[in-house]
């Protein structure tokens, strides 16, 4: 982790833990940043669920595979297989109200919960999470100064119960909606999805990208959004923008080569996309080289 100044505090808010009569852990924080900083964080087999009910987006780099951002009102839902390693970054003046559940099926008191999460931690993956108003607005009454004790107790664990059954009913949904997928198509779309991460910067066409898995254009149109949970080209523009975001912050790119790395042939396109997604302009996000080399060397 980086800091500005020895001994200086990162971060100035509110931070809680609770260990929940269920089994479940709930973490809540309200925090601005102080100094620019990263953070790495190891989460266990588990399901976390994290909310960002305000303020600054916050990007996650999974394992260093993968990345999902967190913008406000948005929540995200963690299946981690195995110790997974979360590494994120935060700039000074930034704000965020940040909720995360986590559920471990060895810690979990019920039975049938804890079968249902062991069988569903076969993969790591990060997927959004839509929220129902009623959940959203237990996840705001957690930071109410007022709900402290039993009260406080019953309502985290009431907000963390409901968050964990959006989760599932979402989980039975995809199961359900992909269950007319064959296996042997399931892979071929996760080979087009691979494609389209590795190759970021290419200019994709989904005529080529069903022709190299032996697939119509509507068949693979329907199934990768079945299976990813997105559509081919949102998954693609989503990940370009992810990886924009990590150069901006960590590599010392400028928006023009942050635009031409992955694949926008106008920074004005880009720029646009990238404000739609984080709420911000790239140039807000952007760190000089130098600031990039030494963050990097402060975290070695």
């Amino acid at each position: 982790m980086a800091r500005a100044q020895e001994d200086s505090p990162l971060a100035a808010g509110l931070i809680a833990t609770q260990k929940l009569s269920s089994g479940l852990n709930v973490c809540v924080s309200d925090l601005t940043t102080l100094h620019d900083n990263d953070r790495i964080g190891l989460a266990r087999r588990s399901l976390t669920i994290a909310v960002n009910l305000h303020g600054s987006p916050v990007t996650y780099a999974i394992d260093d595979d993968q990345t999902v951002s967190l913008v406000a009102e948005s929540a995200m839902a963690l299946s981690a297989a195995d110790d997974t390693r979360m590494a994120s970054s935060y700039r000074r003046g930034e704000s965020s109200r940040i909720l995360v559940i986590q559920a471990c099926p060895v810690s979990v008191m019920d039975a049938e919960l804890a079968e249902h999460l062991d069988a569903h931690l076969q993969e790591t993956t990060a997927k959004s999470l839509s929220l129902s108003c009623r959940a959203r607005a237990l996840s705001h009454e957690l930071f109410s100064p007022g709900h402290t004790g039993l009260v406080g107790r019953l309502l985290a664990e009431s907000c963390a119960l409901e968050l964990l059954a959006c989760v599932i009913t979402a989980q039975q949904a995809q199961n359900k909606s992909t269950s007319w997928i064959h296996s042997r198509d399931i892979a071929k779309i996760h080979r087009v999805r691979d494609k389209l991460i590795s190759n970021l910067d290419a200019e994709h066409h989904l005529c080529d990208l069903a022709r190299d898995v032996g697939m119509s254009t509507s068949t693979l149109k329907s199934k990768f959004a079945a299976v990813i949970g997105r559509p081919v080209f949102q998954f693609l523009r989503d990940k370009r923008l992810d990886r924009a975001r990590d150069g901006l912050q960590h590599e010392g790119w400028t928006v023009s080569q942050a635009a031409y790395y992955v694949g926008y042939r106008h920074a004005s396109n880009f720029a646009t996309a990238f404000r739609r997604r984080y709420g911000v302009a790239p140039t807000s996000t952007r760190r000089s080289p130098r600031e990039a080399s030494f963050r990097a060397q402060a975290a070695e």
